[in-house]
């Protein structure tokens, strides 16, 4: 993520990387989805605030991390949210990937079976591992951003779930030609103008001369 940390860097914008639970540094014996790791995205948003009282906080999530950060609800106290690359429900996520390494066949036989383990293993209720669902309690501006060829979270999921943020102030790329990749890198200075313009008139900022 440290192509993000530069380019909002030099747009002026101070930048917060974190390790959720079981990634990179941080502890951790569960990977869960973005359902628990939303607890760690309510916390580094809570430590902000208490840091820097009154400021304006974005937060830019991938994949698990905008998963997270939708799945977070309205207890996530951003003032805008980008989401990018995330599935639209859990059941959906395990077929996707099944379907991606052994075909269709095989995501129709095996998918369920992989997916009934999930309540005993992790202790989750799949209905409520829904980005989807959940987008529909954000409260802030959001912007969607999803690659048209990928694989892991399809293009028509990103769609359902800015279809289903009730703000008046969100947006909706698709990035053509990309799959589940670090789409800052992929779309480049387009990206750059895109996500600065949403943040610039989402948390009324002024950009620099």
């Amino acid at each position: 993520m440290l192509s993000y940390a530069r380019f909002l860097k030099t747009a002026g914008y101070a930048a917060l990387l974190i390790d959720f639970r079981c990634h990179g540094e941080s502890t951790g014996d569960l990977r869960t989805f973005g359902w628990y790791e939303s607890r760690d995205a309510i916390s580094a948003v809570a430590w902000l605030r208490e840091w820097n009282p009154g400021a304006k906080i974005a937060v830019i999530g991938t994949s698990l991390g905008g998963a997270s950060a939708l799945l977070a609800k309205g207890e996530l106290q951003a003032d805008a949210i980008v989401a990018q690359s995330v599935y639209g429900d859990l059941r959906t996520a395990i077929w996707n990937r099944v379907e991606m390494r052994f075909g269709s066949w095989a995501a129709n036989a095996f998918a369920p079976l992989l997916t009934c383990q999930v309540p005993l293993r992790l202790g989750l209720d799949l209905d409520q591992v829904s980005p989807i669902k959940a987008a529909a309690f954000t409260k802030c501006p959001v912007f969607v951003i999803h690659g048209t060829e990928d694989r892991h979270a399809h293009l028509r999921e990103g769609r359902a779930i800015f279809d289903a943020c009730p703000s008046s102030q969100k947006q909706w790329w698709a990035v053509q030609g990309a799959a589940h990749v670090d789409l800052c890198t992929y779309a480049g200075t387009e990206y750059q103008r895109r996500v600065l313009a949403f943040l610039d008139g989402a948390l009324r900022r002024t950009p620099p001369p």
